[in-house]
């Protein structure tokens, strides 16, 4: 019953135009979006589904409740997210749903976000357009969208690329998002992987990753594009390899409480061998603190030892000491001590060789270990 009146109110699966709710009107008068006699009660999803029996609704409201919100869901998970699905789903109220639908709900309007996303790079595309018109580089459009935004200049410009590329050349990205198929996130991946590939491999590589985009986490496309971008473009990845072997360096900043933070930024190749030493170091103290029955880490010591001056260390922190053990080639302090000479990230005072200590490298830096 339900889901034959919504679909006579919306039909979000038509191939024709985006539902209007005022496309029906006879006349030319201006509309009153906030009418309550043209406009469904945000706050009562029934209303989206015309008249409902009155004998039904008070022998049983919470059903028809549960009932209307599930038609709702469920024709908004079979068809692509638009204007007309944002409505119904917004005006639910979860407490009305069985647990099965309060979860699909979430994902109908995770879709929703998706085509919400999709539409706002068409905006920001638009921008770029507008500021080409003033007869100004198209990339200048950062300005304005990170004061509309309150971005950083860096997160602006990137945005505002990413959206020219969306709308243009990744094309295909930008459908899968509309669709509601992949994430925001999902796309960013994609796009900023792609951002320096001619349009040849972009394309390819979207023919790649994009049908297995919409079953995989974040973490799983971006090494999918990475294994597509090798796979499509051999010779070009071992060219930008070589290339991206030149930007080694290591960065420094603090961090609260008198800590701070190291980051390496090395061949791949490099940095699993030392990952490999380090965790094979981390195990070996492990070992030998658990032989002399060290506190915290499986020996015979008391777990619950209250004496401040033992810090029970996880292979996390052996990983770090057995780092600092080959820098600096003593056992480091592993007492934490605050004070002035802290706060600038070195315990001995600011550092002069590097521009900046406080905040972490820019845009492309990777750190040295991975997660």
């Amino acid at each position: 019953m339900f889901e034959d009146v919504f679909d006579s109110r919306v039909d979000m699966c038509s191939s024709g135009p985006s539902f209007d709710p005022f496309d029906a009107r006879d006349d030319d008068e201006p509309v009153d979006v906030f009418d309550p006699s043209i406009r469904p009660d945000p706050m009562d999803p029934l209303s989206w589904f015309g008249e409902v029996d009155a004998a039904q609704a008070d022998a049983a409201p919470v059903l028809s409740r549960a009932q209307a919100g599930r038609a709702v869901v469920e024709r908004a998970l079979g068809c692509p997210p638009d204007a007309a699905m944002v409505g119904p789903l917004t005006a639910l109220d979860p407490s009305d749903l069985d647990p099965d639908s309060r979860v699909d709900l979430i994902v109908a309007l995770q879709r929703c976000s998706g085509w919400l996303a999709s539409r706002q790079q068409v905006a920001l595309a638009a921008v770029v357009d507008s500021t080409r018109d003033l007869g100004l580089e198209g990339d200048q459009a950062r300005h304005e969208v990170g004061m509309a935004l309150r971005l950083s200049p860096g997160d602006a410009y990137s945005r505002v690329e990413r959206a020219v590329d969306l709308i243009g050349r990744l094309e295909p990205t930008w459908d899968a998002l509309a669709a509601g198929l992949i994430t925001e996130s999902h796309a960013g991946v994609i796009a900023d992987a792609l951002a320096d590939l001619d349009d040849e491999v972009a394309a390819a590589v979207q023919d790649r990753v994009l049908g297995k985009a919409a079953t995989q986490t974040v973490a799983q496309l971006k090494q999918s594009v990475k294994r597509a971008i090798i796979a499509v473009d051999p010779v070009g990845a071992a060219q930008r390899a070589e290339t991206a072997k030149k930007g080694r360096c290591v960065h420094r900043w603090s961090l609260p409480d008198g800590m701070a933070e190291l980051r390496a930024v090395l061949p791949a190749t490099t940095v699993e061998q030392m990952w490999n030493e380090l965790n094979a170091q981390a195990r070996t103290e492990r070992d030998r603190l658990r032989a002399a029955g060290a506190p915290g880490v499986g020996g015979h010591g008391d777990p619950d030892d209250p004496d401040p001056r033992i810090d029970p260390p996880g292979i996390s922190a052996l990983r770090a000491d057995a780092l600092a053990r080959a820098v600096l080639g003593h056992q480091p302090e592993t007492r934490n001590r605050v004070g002035p000479e802290t706060e600038t990230g070195s315990p001995t005072g600011p550092d002069t060789e590097t521009e900046n200590v406080a905040s972490p490298a820019g845009p492309g830096t990777h750190t040295a270990s991975p997660a």
